[in-house]
């Protein structure tokens, strides 16, 4: 494979700035020449012109974001995961066009890649027989190779792409810019917060080392757990921007929902996905938070197997706890309950008063929907009427939306919730989805 254009962007510190700075500018502009209308369009209307500017600069961020890597490309799937059933983040057109940044990932040459592996593994590469010069997945930070041992071990790769921590942090500084229109048209003010959190995240994507000890932190959660499959980390072939793992196959999220693939089978994989989310969430408080598809494979047995561990988040206590007890208090119809929950969290209005009933009664309604007591169980992806009642609960609530304040730790745990269900979607999937979270919640000791 000859090195394209995308190496050469990953070299060029410039090209990166201009590309994302005239993003930022354009983008910027747009926003706020529409938040300057606001005022003056229709209150009834005000809602469909809000969409037309996220359709039109979604549009402008895929085509710009597509062929880059780092953190700008991270950002924007972090965005495309957010189109989960329930969500009610994104209008779905909006989410649509972002999807495809999922998708449009594209490898760089294994010319550009070959020397990072020399440099890391030096000597040591000498224990590989062969690697793949055709990557087998890639994605913002860095791409996978399957490789052979001499002692027969399959194992894959993961290797950074050339210059990752400078690119990282130069795309940061211009994406900030870039999401501060967003920001603003939301009315957050705990910006800063926020994207301390999202810097975080990246930079702990870069850094493999830790990436290999979160590994091994999830086997200890889920080494019991015959459902969940995770690839070994192979200690004496890692290096700062090489990780080694065992190669452990499946099926692929996108090979999952060929027609050839019985219903019933993605209904129990829909059921582990669904399961692990939970268990990581209130009885581990340590997530993969990384919801991306590709993120995902799924064997012939019903197990699935989790790849991917740059971004995961160890959940606050305080958090895990408001949001067990809330789901508790929601499943059992004690509403009441659950304003004051998520305000010791630090969910709530600006003014230090809690979530209106209102509110929280309308949303409950929507909790709930999946989680109905008896059979035929709720099917993700199949009622567009829930997922029409989710976007119309978010305009409903908009202005009061623009009051409310939370703490960033929510930024990587509702992007994780709101995958996951997309996920579900995709697969259509069915189970006793009560039973599967009343049972973690009890394990949690909610």
């Amino acid at each position: 494979m000859s090195k394209n254009k995308d190496d050469d962007l990953i070299s060029s510190a410039f090209g990166r700035a201009f590309e994302l700075g005239g993003l930022a500018t354009r983008m910027g502009a747009s926003f706020l020449g529409g938040k300057m209308k606001l005022p003056f369009v229709d209150e009834l209307a005000r809602s469909d012109f809000l969409n037309q500017i996220y359709i039109r600069e979604a549009e402008r961020l895929v085509e710009r974001l597509s062929h880059m890597k780092g953190a700008a490309m991270k950002f924007g799937q972090m965005l495309s995961v957010m189109d989960g059933m329930g969500s009610g983040v994104l209008p779905p057109e909006v989410a649509s066009i972002l999807s495809r940044l999922q998708k449009d990932a594209r490898p760089l040459s294994f010319e550009t890649i070959e020397p990072v592996i020399d440099a890391d593994l030096g000597e040591r590469r000498d224990q590989i027989e062969s690697i793949d010069r055709e990557a087998l997945a890639c994605a913002s930070i860095g791409q996978v190779h399957r490789a052979l041992l001499k002692d027969g071990r399959e194992i894959v790769l993961k290797v950074q792409y050339p210059d990752m921590p400078r690119i990282v942090k130069s795309d940061l500084k211009n994406l900030k810019v870039l999401v501060t229109p967003f920001a603003a048209l939301f009315g957050i003010r705990n910006m800063d917060d926020i994207w301390r959190e999202v810097e975080a995240r990246l930079h702990e994507e870069l850094d493999y080392e830790r990436e290999a000890a979160h590994i091994k932190r999830m086997f200890e959660c889920h080494g019991s757990n015959g459902d969940v499959v995770l690839p070994a980390v192979v200690d004496e072939l890692c290096g700062p921007r090489v990780l080694a793992m065992s190669y452990v196959p499946g099926l692929s999220g996108e090979a999952v929902l060929d027609d050839a693939v019985s219903q019933k089978e993605r209904d129990r994989w829909g059921g582990v996905l669904a399961k692990t989310m939970l268990e990581n969430l209130f009885v581990h408080r340590f997530m993969h938070a990384d919801p991306n598809f590709g993120n995902f494979a799924f064997q012939d047995d019903g197990r699935v197997v989790l790849y991917d561990f740059g971004c995961v988040k160890q959940v606050p206590d305080e958090l895990a706890e408001a949001y067990g007890k809330s789901a508790r208090a929601m499943l059992d119809d004690r509403l009441d309950e659950v304003p004051p929950l998520l305000r010791e969290a630090g969910i709530g209005m600006k003014d230090g008063s809690t979530l209106g009933r209102g509110f929280v009664v309308d949303h409950a309604k929507i909790f709930n929907a999946p989680f109905r007591a008896s059979a035929p169980f709720f099917q993700f992806g199949s009622n567009p009427e829930l997922n029409d009642e989710v976007w119309k609960l978010a305009r409903e609530y908009w202005y009061e939306s623009l009051a409310i304040e939370f703490p960033a730790d929510i930024l990587m745990i509702h992007r994780t919730l709101a995958g996951t269900m997309g996920n579900l979607s995709k697969m259509r999937a069915t189970a006793d989805w009560r039973g599967i979270l009343s049972d973690t919640l009890e394990r949690a000791g909610y």
